[in-house]
């Protein structure tokens, strides 16, 4: 990969890092992570050079940077510990997830 468009992966990179700290700031923190991400993810294409194929794909570019590292968390640690009552109030599956309750 060339400087130039090094740079301008890394200005691109740096604009939505801002973005996400301004977004989060006014409480809209679905977009704040969605540029945080973006924000990674193509500072990280910057850092690693030209992709093996076509484009970067989210998995090889992980494998890229931290070959063999990668693990699938168990379900539990992805599933929601939260649930929705009929009355559309949410609380917390204590019986589900115990290692999240405090000591």
């Amino acid at each position: 990969m060339d400087a130039p468009r090094q740079q301008t992966l890394w200005a691109i990179a740096l604009e939505n890092y801002q973005a996400a700290g301004l977004m989060a700031q006014q409480g809209w923190h679905n977009v704040s992570v969605a540029c945080s991400y973006y924000a990674v993810f193509t500072a990280m294409g910057g850092a690693v050079g030209e992709p093996p194929g076509r484009r970067w794909e989210h998995a090889g570019s992980v494998e890229h940077v931290a070959p063999g590292q990668w693990r699938t968390p168990p379900f539990e640690a992805v599933s929601d510990p939260w649930l929705m009552a009929k009355d559309g109030k949410q609380w917390f599956d204590q019986a589900r997830h115990p290692r999240l309750l405090r000591k």
